[in-house]
Parts: structure tokens; sequence; C-alpha cells
């Protein structure tokens, strides 16, 4: 059986089309605990006319915030898998069975997510994003960014048995700490498909460009960085290798280094890098290059990013500095 987590705070837009579209899953043997952080709105009372016997409702007295109702999710969690939701978020009808397939036939997978789309306030759809697919992809793409979407999370209940869940004083970036945590002693995946339809609107941007959530995964990301490499890394570089905007020319360098280092002890603790990881790390450190807007670092970021690639790369690496560079695009691809 899986477990679906689904906290809500006032979510009186969109809470029913959430619900709905994991009642309406293809795969039929789930619990969806609900539970609701106090809203206000009218959102509680939508979610007592709906009448289904697998869902648990479980009011908070007050709210609690969304770390503490995670927490209680998970102990109120009866199934095999745990399931992520949010509560403005809609999960495609196949979602669950693909997910429950894939774990089922990959024991050694401890966490997959899957990729998903955008959809705005009427639910039109947007970009579709596509996550690192192989644990060494996420596990090189970890020190930089979360890379497993948290709504479409669907996780092994065992491995968090004797682990810390979700941490409050990581709050904005919960998920984040987790996963890199888990990482350390578990495989991910993602699955390539869209799965979710992820909604943006004023509400949730805000919380996840706010300057809080910002300094918290930075300094995670700095505790990977500083595990991998065995030494203290400032933070203003940290901050800078997924932060947007200019860099001064001698930012820009010492965060191409950086990330060349971190290469080299992926190189050390891996037999084979793929493709995908070295073409990653090039564009990173390109990247850095013409966020400097300075034509010397641009031209010595270019031929570091060549330096550590194969010929099969080189000409890809190529060219996305002409695209990048002829579009002006000074921000990270993650």
């Amino acid at each position: 059986m899986i477990s679906v987590i689904l906290p809500v705070f006032n979510s009186v837009k969109y809470i029913l089309a959430s619900v709905n579209s994991i009642l309406n899953q293809s795969f039929s043997d789930f619990e969806l605990i609900i539970i609701d952080d106090g809203s206000t709105d009218g959102s509680y009372e939508i979610l007592t006319s709906i009448s289904d016997p697998r869902i648990r409702l479980v009011r908070n007295e007050k709210n609690i915030g969304l770390v503490d109702s995670l927490n209680l999710g998970l102990q109120l969690a009866k199934g095999v898998y745990i399931a992520r939701m949010d509560h403005d978020d809609i999960s495609l009808p196949l979602r669950l069975e693909k997910q429950f397939r894939f774990l089922s036939s990959n024991s050694n997978i401890g966490v997959l997510g899957t990729g998903y789309q955008l959809i705005d306030q009427l639910g039109r759809r947007g970009h579709v994003y596509q996550q690192p697919s192989s644990h060494e992809e996420i596990a090189w793409a970890m020190s930089f960014l979360c890379p497993i979407a948290h709504p479409t999370v669907m996780f092994r209940s065992s491995i968090i048995w004797n682990e810390p869940a979700y941490l409050k004083l990581a709050s904005y970036a919960e998920d984040y700490e987790l996963w890199e945590r888990l990482s350390l002693k578990y495989n991910f995946a993602n699955l390539p498909e869209p799965l979710l339809l992820l909604r943006k609107h004023e509400r949730n941007m805000t919380n996840i460009w706010s300057k809080e959530g910002f300094d918290i995964a930075s300094t995670i990301s700095k505790r990977r960085v500083e595990k991998a490499l065995g030494r203290s890394v400032s933070y203003q570089n940290i901050s800078c290798l997924y932060s947007q905007g200019r860099l001064n020319r001698d930012r820009a360098l010492a965060c191409s280094v950086l990330i060349i280092e971190l290469l080299k002890v992926y190189r050390n603790e891996n037999i084979h890098v793929s493709t995908n990881v070295l073409c990653d790390a090039a564009k990173r450190i390109l990247l850095m290059g013409l966020r400097s807007r300075n034509v010397w670092t641009v031209m010595l970021c270019l031929a570091k990013s060549l330096r550590i690639t194969t010929k099969f790369i080189k000409p890809l690496v190529l060219n996305a500095y002409i695209r990048l560079s002829g579009n002006g695009i000074i921000k990270i691809i993650g």
C-alpha cells in the first residue's frame, strides 16, 4: 500500500482538484492522509464533504507549519511507500501506478521523483521539466540544487525508520535537506515523464524565492560540498553556484575552480562518469564566465569547460556557449 501525505493550509481554490487527482489514480491501493493545518478559508469544510474510505483527514488545532504537518503525516502512515502531494498541484492519473511499478522492480532505489509540468492559477500548462534521471546524475546535481521535485516524490517508508525526518530548522528547504542526507545512504532516481502538474502562483512563489529559503538551501549545499572536498568553502562562493545575476571576475573564476574540484572528487569516487554529468559540469563552468560579462573571463571559463570534457561532448559545450551568449542568458541551468 501507498500512503499519500497531503498537507493543506488555506487552499480553497485548488484543494478539491488536488484531492480528486489522487482519488482518480489508476492505482487504487493507497491511503490519502490529509493534514489540515488550521485552514480558515473554507478548505477544511470542502475536505469534510468528500466521501472516500481511503481518506484519513486530520485537523491540527492550530497552525503548526508545513514541516510539523509532514512529520505528523509520516507518523500516521501505514504504507510500504510514502508519496507526497501538495494542496495546489495535480497528479496525473498514472503517477502512483508508474512510481509503484518502478520501485517494485528496482529494489536498489530508495527515493523516486518524476518530471513535472508547470501550470498557472487557471490551470494553463507551461514548461515541462525533466530532472536528472540516474542516481549518479542526481548525486552530482545535489551539490548545486535540489534535483528531486518534492510533490513528485515517492520513497520507501523503511528508509526513514531510523532517520530524523523533516527538520524544522530547514524550513523552506526541508525536502532538500532530507534528500541530501538520504542520498548518502540510498540510491535515487527520477522518471523523466512529467507525472505532476505543479502550480505556480503568488503565494507559493513568495516562499520559494524568500531570502530565508535561499540562505537555508545555500547552507545545505555548503554542507555537501565541504563534505565532498574535505575542507571549508566560503558561503559567498556556494551561494553564487546557483544564484542568478552578475559576478565579478574573481568570484566567477573561484566558482569555476570549485566546480572542477568537485568533478575531480566525483571522478575518483566513480569508475564511470556519465556524459550528462560532464556536460552539466562544463555548462556550469561556462555560465560562471558568462555571468561575469568579462570577455577574458568568459574565454578562460570556456577553455576550462572544454578541458574537462571528452571529444564527444566538446561540440555540445560549444553549441551551449553560442546559444547562451547569443541569447544573453546569464543564469544557472538546473
